[in-house]
């Protein structure tokens, strides 16, 4: 027998390999039940989404999805039970390869549904535009159906599932032979007789519960996919602008252009269902024709499993820095290498990654250097996925050509970076340190409040104004005043619009293109693009460009952002941005003696809170609901009419987590006798209030009504403590505007100066 006798591997299109006329794929009973999960299934919309957008930049562009490794069984050996003169003419025994298999299948016949659905609402319109949409649509739910099952021509059940499975399922055209008891072959069966009696309904799976729940979120992504994707951060999927003016889009998956009406009503974008539809279709093209596997069929059981070792013994992929090294070695010379200063940065990034003992740890940590790396090199957004994460580095790299001091900085620089997500953004200690940058304790803060919230595109700024230092271009400090910017700019822009509001674009803007408009220059070390003005890179002018972005968005003053973030439920946003900013409404404060409930500025030093120290430390300063999240009768129901309501600023308040959790659920009675021992200024006081409670009837939880040997008094709830009147809406309204104004006046200091 001849080598190339033993198997047969070719790459090939989803709809090529499941529409196939004849063919159906089968699962032996030793295969593990189907396990894909949500994180399986959200890469796999990732990289549809990631194909979508390079196929606008690339009419070559596929997705491939690995290898799926069968078995051609033509005499049914595999195949048990079965009724012999009803099988398919062609089975495919699965060996590898069946999760990516049966999660295909699942996706289509999602796609199928919503198109279906969509096409009805569009079928009977006589406009043009809609014709042409209309037409592309039962073109391609017609192929989609034929992946999901093949017409077997004649039989009350002519229609077979694509994939069935050993003991569980049998073909057959009669409804008294046929069994279909697998989970992913009941589905296809019921899905297609649900598809050919009500064709515009969308079809609820009844079955097994892990079938139904992978269609249920396959549904909803889809529908977060093809929804306006326009300045989201989160969605993956391109803009319609960007799919209505690509060149290569229309070819590559409708064989055409597109109609200039179509292209109108695109770039218009006001009618949301012909969009999305548009969008379906795109979507539902590019997984049949440019989402590939390569299929090997082996010619028997023992060479496929053969095969199916070799490719999962050899270990995991090599990282990315890893398969860049030789390229490394070879610009520098063999002869060279060892003492050069590429060698020495090469070490320091390979001694930061040698952290990490599993591969799949390797290439986490991997990515998390390279992202910011690429963001602060070039403004380059560079995903997660390995081929890309190569792709920059090679083609970053070879651009310099035989510039070897141009390259022995590129590789500094990612040196650089190295360092900051090793000591300062990820440090082992879990204390913020850069040396020989002194950082202050409220730069500290700022790292680790950043950290907390995985606010990760600062790295890539961060790791240039350390870079910078690094080469002399800046001064340490520069380092630390950049950090209060950007954690300033964080919790104004979170604090006023609850969501990131597309915060990630805004960095990127900087890194890539400056703002002329206010005189900035790009932040990335090589942006690509020309700059008339010198402007420099420091905090200053970092300062100056957040503060623009934050006036384009109408919250850069004072009146502005308090009115928006006194209304934010803050605390379903983000709890780091909440403590940071309870912190900072808090930080050197005292009771308003006018307004009982509220605070005001008092002498520096009189509360300090804002340092890495207290915000360390959560045991001492933790964020507590005054009215709790759960409404109770204990509490009066305006509060819970407006679902926002419980999370804003004015119903949070800062106190020791021991004292926290003892509070939980407990009455306002409760919680204001215990806020006012709390916040006594001795231990006479504290023994006062504590009294007065008893008095009072009020069962204060142990853990305060006795006091502690190590009381320290920090009056924290103080303002709230002196309030008499029942806890209301009223008072949380003003208590967040206070909150907000106290907490604008401290943190956009930072980006007026040092």
């Amino acid at each position: 027998m001849e080598i190339d006798e033993v198997f047969d591997a070719n790459p090939i299109s989803i709809e090529r390999l499941l529409r196939e006329p004849g063919q159906c794929f089968y699962i032996p009973a030793y295969q593990r039940p189907y396990s894909w999960d949500a994180t399986h299934i959200n890469r796999l919309f990732d990289d549809t989404g990631h194909g979508v957008a390079e196929l606008l930049k690339s009419p070559d562009a596929i997705t491939f999805l690995g290898t799926i490794i069968t078995i051609h069984d033509t005499q049914y050996t595999t195949v048990d039970p079965k009724v012999a003169d009803q099988l398919p003419p062609r089975v495919m025994t699965v060996i590898d390869g069946q999760q990516r298999l049966t999660t295909l299948l699942i996706l289509i016949a999602a796609i199928h549904d919503e198109l279906t659905v969509r096409h009805a609402r569009l079928a009977k319109s006589d406009h043009e535009d809609d014709k042409w949409l209309a037409n592309k649509a039962l073109e391609t739910y017609s192929i989609l159906g034929k992946t999901l099952e093949d017409d077997r021509d004649f039989g009350d059940h002519r229609y077979y599932p694509r994939m069935a499975r050993a003991y569980e399922d049998k073909w057959s055209r009669w409804a008294n032979q046929l069994t279909y008891g697998s989970p992913i072959a009941e589905f296809l069966f019921r899905f297609g007789e649900h598809k050919r009696v009500s064709p515009t309904k969308s079809y609820t799976h009844v079955g097994d519960a892990v079938m139904k729940s992978r269609f249920a979120l396959m549904k909803r992504l889809l529908k977060a996919s093809i929804a306006k994707s326009d300045g989201n951060d989160d969605v993956q999927f391109p803009s319609n602008h960007d799919l209505a003016h690509s060149v290569s889009i229309a070819p590559a998956l409708f064989q055409g252009n597109l109609p200039e009406g179509v292209r109108a009503k695109l770039i218009a974008d006001e009618d949301n269902a012909y969009m999305e539809l548009f969008r379906l279709l795109v979507f539902a093209r590019f997984i049949l024709q440019r989402v590939a596997v390569t299929i090997v069929v082996a010619k028997s059981e023992e060479y496929a499993f053969d095969m199916f070792e070799a490719l999962n013994t050899t270990g995991e992929p090599l990282t990315a820095i890893e398969t860049f090294k030789p390229r490394v070695i070879q610009a520098e010379g063999h002869v060279n290498y060892e003492g050069s200063d590429s060698h020495k940065s090469m070490n320091d990034i390979e001694g930061y990654l040698s952290r990490f003992k599993t591969a799949p740890a390797r290439q986490t940590a991997t990515a998390d250097l390279l992202i910011p790396f690429a963001l602060a090199e070039s403004g380059v957004k560079l995903s997660k996925r390995l081929n890309d994460q190569r792709r920059f580095l090679m083609s970053r790299y070879d651009a310099l050509g035989p510039d070897i001091a141009g390259r022995r900085e590129f590789l500094r620089h990612l040196a650089r970076t190295a360092r900051v997500v090793d000591r300062a953004w990820k440090p082992e200690s879990g204390v913020p340190e850069l040396p020989p940058i002194s950082f202050t304790t409220d730069a500290r803060l700022c790292v680790s409040v950043l950290q907390a919230a995985n606010h990760n595109i600062v790295v890539g700024p961060l790791t240039r104004f350390y870079s910078l230092v690094r080469s002399g271009d800046l001064q340490n400090e520069e380092v630390n005043e950049a950090l209060r910017a950007m954690t300033a700019f964080f919790a104004l822009w979170r604090g006023a619009f609850g969501t990131t509001n597309n915060i990630d674009s805004r960095y990127r803007t900087l890194m890539t293109e400056g703002a002329s408009n206010v005189g900035v220059r790009p932040f990335a070390r090589t942006p690509g693009v020309e700059f008339d003005e010198e402007s420099p890179v420091d905090a200053a002018t970092l300062r100056v460009f957040m503060k623009s972005m934050l006036d384009q968005s109408e919250i850069g003053s004072k009146e502005n952002w308090v009115a928006r973030a006194s209304r934010i439920a803050v605390y379903k946003a983000s709890k780091p941005l909440t403590r940071l900013l309870l912190l900072a409404a808090t930080h050197d404060t005292v009771p308003d003696e006018k307004e009982p409930g509220l605070t005001k500025p008092g002498k520096v030093g009189v509360m300090p809170l804002l340092s890495h120290e207290i915000w360390s430390d959560e045991g001492m300063v933790s964020v507590e609901h005054i009215a709790p999240q759960t409404q109770s009768e204990d509490w009066d129901v305006a509060l819970y009419e407006r679902d926002e309501t419980v999370d804003r600023l004015g119903n949070l308040i800062l106190i020791p987590q021991d004292e926290n959790s003892a509070l939980s659920n407990a009455s306002w009675e409760v919680k204001r006798a215990c806020f006012r021992i709390l916040s006594a200024t001795s231990p006479d006081d504290a023994d006062e209030a504590r009294a007065a409670a008893k008095v009072a009837g009020i069962a204060v939880p142990k853990s305060i009504a006795t006091p502690a040997s190590d009381d320290s008094y920090r009056p924290l709830a103080a303002g709230v403590a002196r309030l008499d009147a029942d806890w209301s809406v009223d008072i949380i309204d003003q208590r967040s505007i206070r909150l907000a104004e106290t907490a604008w006046d401290r943190l956009s200091a930072w980006l007026t100066s040092s």
